[in-house]
């Protein structure tokens, strides 16, 4: 699956991927990398946040939500797209949403920076 990026701009938005727990290879981020083109996808740190799941987890970027929170608003990327998210993202990142009911896997969602701050909006 992937995000409907119809209405998108491939010379004005970027979309920062989120795979939380992902294939530890990336082949969830650079296959929808490649369906996404021309469309920028990137992420901050991995596509996974937060402490590692357990001792084998080289991919989860050790990160809370004001970090993340941070990082989103001082970067270029006007959407972010959800591949895969868990409870403990919710629990975890939830507060940087609008709408935390609204986070689940396949969700794209707008970065609005307009309260000096990054919300997650529902698309």
């Amino acid at each position: 699956p992937h995000p409907d990026v119809s209405g998108l701009d491939p010379r004005a938005d970027r979309v920062l991927f989120i795979g939380q727990q992902s294939e530890a290879t990336g082949m969830d981020f650079y296959s929808l990398r490649y369906e996404l083109t021309p469309l920028y996808v990137g992420m901050i740190g991995s596509w996974s946040l937060g402490e590692p799941y357990d001792g084998e987890d080289d991919w989860t970027e050790p990160m809370d939500a004001e970090t993340w929170r941070s990082l989103v608003y001082a970067s270029d990327y006007t959407h972010l797209y959800i591949y895969r998210a868990d409870e403990r993202f919710v629990s975890d990142f939830g507060a940087c949403f609008e709408d935390p009911s609204g986070i689940g896997d396949d969700t794209l969602f707008r970065i609005d920076r307009s309260g000096g701050t990054a919300v997650f909006t529902a698309e």
